[in-house]
């Protein structure tokens, strides 16, 4: 299968207009082999959504490549097992973005242009699409920080990242971040509050297992997703990105990849992204420990 329609496989929960909507740009930028999957329900509330959500997908005739939970798993094991079940039954690489992530025009001609570096290159994890650092950083680049706001994987890389032993967490957190107090600290916490589930995010682990591995992603010079989930029933972004100090340029033009965007594949902006990862997540981070405590 070429890449210019690849699979693509669209996670969501209980909030049939972003279903809607994602489905309805899919259609729209030309996508063709669109898989759905479905967390289950906690409530009578979210079986309503739910109900609505199958006849939407039905209204797009992709009822048989739609998958439902019939009890509601969470962020934690939702998203890693919709991709489990993908990659059981495909060999394909797979383009992966929640119901709230729109992807630009231009996303398949950046996955098209390093999709050989993904490839050939053992240490690369994935391409992600999503360029939260666009502000401060121009160049499309290597970063251990695992963005998931639309990414592209390979089967080989997902079960290797899923079989993977955590070993020496710690101490590999500390070998990354010791010439930088604040990160280091933060990653400490984070690591102690995801291994007690006491965050209910699951991409933290993807941190781990790329600076246990020396892996990387490969990150765009420009945002080619947009997140569309900023609201009161978004539990995980509701609180974060808010401030003046983050902007996405999500980008709408069409780009020439092949002559504007180069690979700097010599800087590393550890420093940069783990300050703006600090600055725009701690907050958020405060807020739910607090709510989660009274």
């Amino acid at each position: 299968m070429g890449i210019t329609n690849p699979n693509i496989l669209l996670i969501g929960y209980n909030r049939p207009n972003f279903i809607q909507k994602n489905l309805r740009h899919l259609e729209d930028l030309g996508f063709k082999n669109i898989f759905i999957h479905i967390d289950g329900p906690k409530n009578e509330d979210d079986k309503k959504s739910h109900n609505q959500i199958r006849e939407i997908i039905e209204e797009f005739g992709l009822i048989p490549k739609a998958t439902f939970e019939e009890s509601n798993l969470g962020i934690i094991e939702s998203i890693p097992n919709a991709i489990d079940k993908y990659f059981l039954n495909y060999e394909e690489d797979l383009l992966i973005i929640e119901d709230d992530v729109i992807v630009s025009i231009n996303s398949l001609g950046f996955i098209e242009k390093y999709k050989e570096e993904l490839e050939k290159d053992k240490d690369i994890f994935f391409i992600s699409l999503n360029s939260p650092c666009d502000k401060f950083i121009h160049n499309t680049y290597y970063s251990i920080f695992p963005y998931i706001w639309g990414w592209y994987v390979s089967k080989k890389n997902w079960e290797e990242y899923r079989n993977y032993k955590k070993r020496q967490v710690l101490r590999n957190i500390f070998k990354t971040f010791k010439f930088e107090p604040t990160a280091l600290l933060y990653w400490f916490f984070i690591y102690f509050l995801s291994k007690y589930k006491f965050l209910k995010s699951w991409d933290y682990d993807l941190v781990f297992y790329n600076i246990c591995n020396s892996k990387k992603v490969i990150v765009p010079k420009y945002n080619l997703t947009n997140n569309i989930g900023f609201s009161a029933e978004n539990t995980h972004t509701k609180d974060n990105f808010k401030k003046k100090n983050v902007t996405y340029n999500y980008q709408s033009r069409v780009i020439n990849f092949s002559n504007d965007v180069i690979l700097n594949k010599n800087f590393n902006y550890t420093k940069t992204e783990s300050k703006y990862v600090f600055e725009t997540n701690f907050l958020g981070l405060l807020k739910k420990i607090l709510r989660r405590i009274t």
